[in-house]
């Protein structure tokens, strides 16, 4: 069993997936700018079992209904979609370009002892973008000083000592992995991020940790249950369709499944579709199983694709 000790970079895309595989989550510690960051990557979901180098282990019997049930983040449904990665609006705090506007939302979103659903991101963001220092402590001094300049004194530090904090849970979070195994399938996804939200919540207290981190996090279960409704080999392709619109109105609202399908590329949707129907379409004689293909490229391919 691979552990997550030890990685300090993401591995290469063709390590994990082909279009027979499925990259579910790997959390990890890496190294960047001379800080630790707890990060999480994730892949869209392209195929069907998680693939890693010399694994011969068999893909576990799953059930694509167990994955419509007993949801672990944001169970009082807080987090809304336009806060988070699969909103074709959202603006990312990790992104450089959008460095004045992230300041403006930070000045909006900081008012009394409201802390916005991409805390993280945007502490992540002030450690790459402010700043020229190479060393912490400088870097330290640099990103307090940038605080002080955008938001009144009292907001500043008190941002600044939970920046502070973030930055120690990091590396203790680095060390931390070492007692938790890379998840193979996506009930060890879900089990892993658990015990993350678990130490978050130990480490700054629920509700602080869910405020830094549910956004992130919220996307990170509701691919890793996508990926257990698709891995499944034994539920027909409709029930999986519906069982995958229920996920996405139960874990972000009725308007959802529209927004998120804005926000893929026409590609992206005929792949997912024909993975969810694979083992129907394996079942069919060829000329059957090439008219329904060709149904589905035209359902979702606009003309000229």
């Amino acid at each position: 069993m691979k552990t997550l000790a030890g990685i300090v970079q993401p591995f290469p895309r063709d390590w994990f997936i082909n279009k027979k595989n499925i990259l579910v989550f790997v959390a990890l510690a890496t190294f960047v700018s001379g800080l630790y960051f707890f990060v999480v990557i994730t892949a869209s979901i392209i195929g069907f079992s998680l693939f890693l180098p010399g694994s011969q282990q068999e893909t576990p019997v799953i059930e694509a209904k167990n994955y419509v049930a007993h949801y672990l983040i944001d169970k009082k449904q807080q987090i809304r979609l336009a806060e988070t990665s699969l909103s074709k609006g959202y603006k990312s705090p990790v992104n450089a370009k959008l460095k004045d506007d992230i300041t403006a939302k930070l000045k909006d979103d900081i008012t009394g002892d409201v802390i916005n659903h991409n805390m993280a991101e945007y502490f992540r963001f002030l450690q790459t973008n402010i700043g020229v220092a190479t060393s912490r402590n400088e870097k330290t001094e640099e990103i307090q000083q940038h605080l002080l300049s955008i938001l009144p004194k009292n907001k500043a530090e008190e941002l600044f000592e939970l920046y502070e904090k973030f930055t120690r849970f990091e590396e203790d979070a680095a060390q931390k992995a070492k007692e938790w195994n890379m998840p193979e399938n996506a009930d060890e996804t879900l089990e892993l991020i658990a015990n993350m939200q678990k130490y978050q919540q130990e480490y700054f207290g629920e509700e602080i940790a869910d405020l830094l981190f549910g956004g992130e996090m919220k996307v990170m279960e509701y691919n890793a249950r996508r990926a257990g409704i698709i891995n499944d080999r034994t539920t027909p392709g409709l029930q999986k369709e519906k069982l995958l619109e229920q996920l996405t109105i139960d874990m972000w609202g009725k308007e959802a499944q529209q927004a998120m399908n804005e926000n893929k590329d026409p590609y992206d949707i005929l792949d997912e579709k024909l993975l969810v129907y694979a083992d129907d379409l394996a079942a069919m004689d060829p000329a059957t199983r090439e008219e329904n293909i060709k149904e589905f490229r035209a359902t979702y391919l606009p003309p000229g694709y």
